[in-house]
């Protein structure tokens, strides 16, 4: 229970961080993140891909600085250990009333987050489409045909819950299966 709220105020230390406080019991601002996926299995955290390289604005084929590593993994879930909890996510998800279109799956974790700004509500999920594969191959071209494999991990953070009638994550499911949906309307 210590390690689990340690845990939680870590992931609410950094929400407060990146995503202030919004004043105002009456303003619903959920704060949400998207990111392309890149990571090379589902238990591994990777440092986040940034960039490719940089290079001389007079000769683009020449490299000035080297970019991110791809796939350069700063921690892992032993292996034993991934089916209970992916099992776990899954069982968050179905959960939640959403809607997941064919050809994903999806995975979730929800949460409060105990901060000096008040309790936030939050659902961190990972979209992730079966036919992806950039964790055999990261594809460095550009993301015209990213729709038909790629995979999301998105973060939605309600501030104020009580404000709106919420007392837990789970119950703001329809709130996340809308931002699902606009994401993958592009």
């Amino acid at each position: 229970k210590i390690m689990k709220k340690t845990f939680i105020t870590a992931i609410a230390a950094a929400f407060a961080v990146l995503f202030p406080a919004v004043s105002g019991a009456q303003t619903i601002a959920p704060t949400v993140e998207v990111t392309r996926k890149y990571d090379v299995s589902i238990g591994d955290m990777v440092k986040p891909f940034v960039l490719q390289q940089v290079v001389d604005t007079n000769d683009p084929y020449t490299e000035t600085v080297k970019g991110s590593t791809p796939y350069e993994t700063l921690g892992s879930i032993p292996e034993n250990c991934r089916g209970n909890l992916l099992e776990g996510m899954r069982g968050v998800a179905g959960n939640l009333g959403l809607y997941i279109p064919e050809n994903y799956e999806f995975f979730a974790k929800t949460g409060t987050a105990e901060t000096g700004a008040g309790d936030f509500l939050y659902i961190t999920g990972c979209l992730k489409n079966i036919s992806d594969r950039t964790g055999e191959k990261i594809n460095y071209s550009n993301y015209d045909e990213y729709k038909a494999s790629g995979s999301y991990i998105i973060v939605m953070q309600l501030q104020n819950p009580a404000a709106f009638g919420f007392d837990f994550a789970s119950q703001t499911g329809y709130l996340y299966q809308g931002i699902i949906d606009t994401v993958l309307a592009y």
